[in-house]
């Protein structure tokens, strides 16, 4: 009598494990699609009339969808504006002729904005009606059209450089800068203004209350489920890796002010964040920093113990080859003037290559 109950309940596991493997392959699949990928994903997000009817204000409705901040987060608005590249790109397909030429004049009021009221109104939250942002900031309104439109021009160029080659020949894009603060903190500013945009918030009593309202077809219904499932999963992106920049600026902070770089695996360090170590591989690839004129590829911040060694034993041998310490004086100099302790046998199959 009981197995009909059985397999009715077996059925409803069987389900569940389906649908859970199915997100599981959807997050792999955008942990794992390329920057550029990603940052199309968003494009066409947030260019989808569902999406836009979610984020935005109507009577009697609060938005669905609203932005948040990460915190820690910034624009790096001042690298970007100079970068030729950037430029160029701008300059060539996304930006028209009379925007160009109020170049200078933009740039103007971005700087007396500044940087705080520049990202709360023009890379925050995009819905803050231009009446707002006039008696907030005490613009115009063809001066707010005029930054709007120039940040959407940012946008368009950011998303369509094309990626960097590294010494290797692999591909990477440029995620972050990082400087200091007057008080020495390391700080991150990002490349690209849809990080320091933040993160999508999906206010659940909003979203009932449009359900019921019969603002939305038949067909946007269907749809809503799988698009906020999609908001999730960017989300998930996102916050991921913010948690890897901020480990990697903690975990290697010496050499951001000058030191060398630590032996750092991904597995300890995904360890110590909460994340699967298939997680921060994914999150790292194809992806640099940039601290003063050096950009350094994210991987290249987890050198093994060996690579480190192999480094120190170079710092310590005579540049002009004149002299070459034994083994056993390598070893207790590892020891005293950086805590290395390695054996003389691993030291000379170092030395040799191995």
């Amino acid at each position: 009598m009981d197995k009909p109950e059985k397999r009715s309940a077996k059925q409803r596991l069987n389900i569940e494990n389906s649908l859970r493997n199915r997100q599981d392959l959807r997050l792999f699949n955008l942990l794992a699609a390329p920057e550029g990928e990603f940052l199309d994903l968003l494009k066409r997000l947030e260019a989808d009339p569902l999406f836009k009817k979610l984020s935005a204000r109507s009577p009697g409705l609060p938005p669905v969808i609203a932005r948040s901040r990460l915190p820690g987060s910034a624009y790096a608005w001042v690298h970007n504006l100079g970068e030729p590249q950037l430029a160029a790109a701008m300059d060539s397909r996304y930006i028209s002729g009379e925007l160009l030429s109020a170049r200078p004049e933009i740039v103007a009021l971005i700087e007396r904005l500044g940087a705080e009221n520049f990202e709360r109104y023009f890379l925050g939250e995009d819905c803050v009606p231009a009446e707002e942002i006039c008696r907030a900031a005490a613009l115009t309104a063809r001066q707010v059209g005029r930054i709007r439109d120039f940040v959407n021009a940012f946008l368009a160029a950011h998303e369509n450089l094309p990626a960097r080659a590294d010494d290797g020949g692999r591909q990477f894009k440029l995620t972050a800068f990082v400087g200091k603060t007057a008080g020495g903190r390391l700080e991150l500013s990002y490349a690209h203004p849809s990080y320091a945009r933040g993160l999508y918030s999906v206010d659940p009593g909003a979203l009932e209350k449009l359900k019921k309202s019969g603002a939305l077809s038949a067909p946007e219904l269907r749809r809503l489920g799988a698009l906020v499932k999609t908001v999730e999963l960017v989300n998930w992106r996102k916050k991921g890796l913010q948690k890897v920049l901020e480990g990697i600026l903690k975990y290697q902070r010496d050499f951001f002010l000058g030191g060398p770089l630590k032996p750092l695996s991904q597995r300890s360090f995904a360890a110590e964040l909460a994340l699967n170590p298939s997680t921060v591989s994914r999150l790292i690839a194809r992806r640099s920093l940039k601290a003063g004129d050096d950009e350094v590829p994210l991987k290249s911040f987890f050198p093994s113990k060996k690579e480190h060694i192999i480094a120190k034993i170079k710092e310590l041998s005579d540049p002009g080859g004149k002299r070459k310490l034994s083994a056993r004086l390598l070893a207790d100099e590892l020891k005293k003037r950086f805590g290395i302790k390695v054996s003389v046998r691993t030291l000379n199959l170092y030395r040799n290559g191995k």
